[in-house]
């Protein structure tokens, strides 16, 4: 049997797999379980690599993100005729510089929907996050307790948005006017971004509102600048968690390879089998066997996205079963003889 005709007989053949794959060489298993593994990992690298720092922002159920950054943007930032705006800020050389660590409350009536921050020594970025998740004190029966609001920390090279949702709260102890975070409940989300390679157009915050243009286009196009911003400053980050997820669950497939070789070594090794495989013969079996598997997770991630980490091994551990089953069962071995 030809290798291409090798090839697509073994996607559902266990037969073909017992019978044939003896004869074929190791490069070309290698080949197939290295295809394999790459395929199954395609659903889990494009999740990655489709989500974008803005997502949260620009999602109909935006915590009121879209509002605040805008309402920033406008209070803040803006340049004003020769009225020099409240906060300068500017990157260079992927180095952020603000003109002052104070801060902002951003508010919609009374409401804050936004807490905006710069920490120029990010050494004492968890110091301050610990700070304003306490400094909103509320009444509580359960001891001390303070509410969470989005957050928009910035340090001199890194981006950091704590989105909360909207009961959310922490609680505290207090020791001489210093608080200290004891539980806290989760972030929706958090998105995180570096300020490097970040395109000219963005670097200074003061022109994110453009007062020449009417208001309403004004507010637009500052939204769509700290949009930009944010996919902009993720890439670097999601482009290294894509490395990361691709890296951990290669070596997860890999290892579970390495198990099911075990699987039918040793079921070839019991008392029932008529058949004795050498390690070896019962690893380029499985390697052979994992392109279907392979297949079959790509389709289900696709499918069910939660899915997507655990398909392979569903698919490549029930196939190796039966496999294992039919070339060491006595009852089988009329069907599957191994020549």
């Amino acid at each position: 049997m030809g290798p291409i005709k090798f090839i697509f007989s073994s996607l559902f053949s266990n037969d073909t797999i017992i019978n044939e794959s003896k004869k074929k060489p190791w490069w070309l298993a290698i080949i197939i379980v290295i295809i394999s593994c790459a395929v199954a990992l395609i659903p889990t690298i494009t999740t990655v690599l489709n989500y974008n720092g803005s997502d949260i922002i620009t999602r109909t159920d935006n915590y009121n993100l879209d509002y605040s950054l805008k309402t920033f943007t406008y209070e803040y930032l803006r340049k004003d005729g020769s009225t020099a705006p409240k906060l300068e800020m500017s990157i260079n050389n992927g180095i952020l510089t603000a003109s002052s660590e104070e801060t902002i409350e951003i508010k919609y009536d009374t409401t804050i929907t936004l807490l905006v921050a710069y920490v120029k020594d990010a050494d004492k970025l968890t110091q301050r996050i610990d700070t304003l998740k306490t400094s909103y004190p509320v009444a509580s029966g359960e001891g001390q307790k303070a509410a969470l609001y989005n957050m928009l920390l910035l340090t001199q090279e890194n981006i950091y948005l704590y989105v909360y949702a909207k009961d959310a709260s922490c609680t505290y102890t207090q020791t001489n006017n210093i608080r200290a975070v004891q539980t806290s409940d989760d972030p929706v989300t958090v998105v995180t971004g570096s300020f490097e390679n970040i395109s000219a157009s963005l670097t200074n915050f003061n022109n994110y509102f453009d007062s020449t243009l009417p208001t309403s286009e004004a507010y637009e196009q500052a939204l769509t600048k700290w949009t930009n911003l944010f996919d902009e400053s993720y890439k670097t980050i999601k482009e290294a968690a894509a490395l990361t997820s691709a890296g951990v669950y290669l070596l997860l497939d890999l290892g579970i390879v390495v198990i099911m070789s075990l699987t039918v070594f040793f079921l070839s090794r019991t008392k029932s089998s008529i058949r004795k495989f050498g390690y070896f013969e019962s690893l380029k079996m499985i390697l052979f066997a994992a392109l279907s598997p392979a297949l079959l997770s790509l389709i289900l991630g696709f499918l069910i996205p939660s899915m997507q980490t655990m398909g392979f091994v569903l698919f490549f551990g029930l196939r190796i079963t039966w496999l294992g089953m039919k070339a060491t069962s006595p009852q089988e071995n009329t069907e599957a003889v191994r020549k």
